[in-house]
C-alpha cells in the first residue's frame, strides 16, 4: 500500500503535524532510510521494536519503517507506569525501544527494574512543552539520526508469508500483568480494505487523529489513509 500509494499520490500530503508537513514521496523516503538503520543495527524478523510516543510523525512512520525491517511493532499505551513499562520491556524481548524524551523518565525508571537491555531512541519532539534533561550514564541516539544515517535505496523486507508477526500490544487497566495480543499481516490487510470501504473514504478527505495510536483499533483507522492517499493530522 505504501509503495502504491507514493507511486500514485506522491505529492499528496501525507500528514500535517503543527508546522511539519509531508507528502507521501517523502513519507516513503523518509520510512525507507528508518528500515536501512534499524537493518543496519541487526534488527530484522520477528525482532521487537517497542515504541512509546504520543501521536507524532515518528509513530506514524515506525507503524511503516519498523515492519519494512521486518521486525515487529510494540506501541506502549503512554499512560502506563514504570513498572509495567518493565514489565512489557521483558515480556515482549524488546530489542530497541523508541521513546519520545517527555516520557523518558518513565523509561529510566522502567530500566532500572527490567532485565532487558533494549537499544534507546530518543525523539526530541520540537514541538514539546516539556523538555526532561537526557541521560548521561546510558548509551542512546536520537530518531532523527535514524533517518539521516538511512539509506533511500534500502530494499525492504517483505513477510515471508500472510501468518508473519506485524504488530504486538498489550492490554491495560485489567486485572494481573498486561497480555499480549499480536496481529499478523493478514488481519491489517483485511481491516485496511473492509474499513476503507465501510467509511466510503477517497483521496480528497483528511483524518484527524483523536485517540492514541498506541491502541490496536485506532492504528488500523489510520493506516487506511493507505488504501487511498488521504491525509493523517
Amino acid at each position: 500500500f505504501l509503495q502504491r500509494t507514493a507511486d500514485i499520490y506522491p505529492q499528496r500530503e501525507s500528514l500535517i503535524y503543527n508546522q511539519r508537513r509531508y507528502t507521501w514521496a517523502q513519507t516513503r523516503n523518509r520510512c525507507t532510510r528508518i528500515a536501512s538503520s534499524l537493518a543496519a543495527r541487526g534488527i530484522g524478523k520477528n525482532d521487537t521494536v517497542s515504541l512509546f510516543a504520543f501521536n507524532t510523525p515518528e509513530m506514524f512512520e515506525s507503524h511503516f519503517s519498523i515492519p519494512m525491517a521486518g521486525a515487529v511493532l510494540n506501541t506502549i499505551n503512554t499512560r502506563l507506569d514504570a513498572a509495567t513499562v518493565a514489565y512489557i520491556i521483558d515480556h515482549a524481548e524488546s530489542r530497541m525501544f523508541i521513546c519520545d524524551r517527555q516520557l523518558w523518565p518513565v523509561l529510566e525508571e522502567a530500566l532500572q527494574s527490567c532485565t532487558g537491555r533494549p537499544e534507546i531512541v530518543i525523539i526530541d519532539d520540537i514541538d514539546a512543552t516539556e523538555k526532561p534533561a537526557l541521560p548521561t550514564d546510558i548509551a542512546f541516539s536520537f530518531y532523527e539520526d535514524l533517518v539521516d544515517r538511512g539509506d533511500d535505496s534500502f530494499t525492504w523486507c517483505p513477510p515471508e508469508t500472510e501468518w508473519q508477526a506485524l504488530t504486538l500490544n498489550y492490554t491495560s487497566g485489567t486485572t494481573g500483568p498486561p497480555k499480549g495480543v499480536m496481529l499478523v499481516q493478514d488481519n491489517v490487510l483485511f481491516e485496511l480494505e473492509a474499513l476503507s470501504v465501510a467509511l466510503g473514504v477517497d483521496e480528497r478527505d483528511e483524518t484527524l487523529l483523536f485517540l492514541p495510536m498506541a491502541h490496536i483499533f485506532a492504528r488500523v483507522g489510520y493506516l487506511a489513509s493507505l488504501r487511498l492517499g488521504y491525509t493523517v493530522s
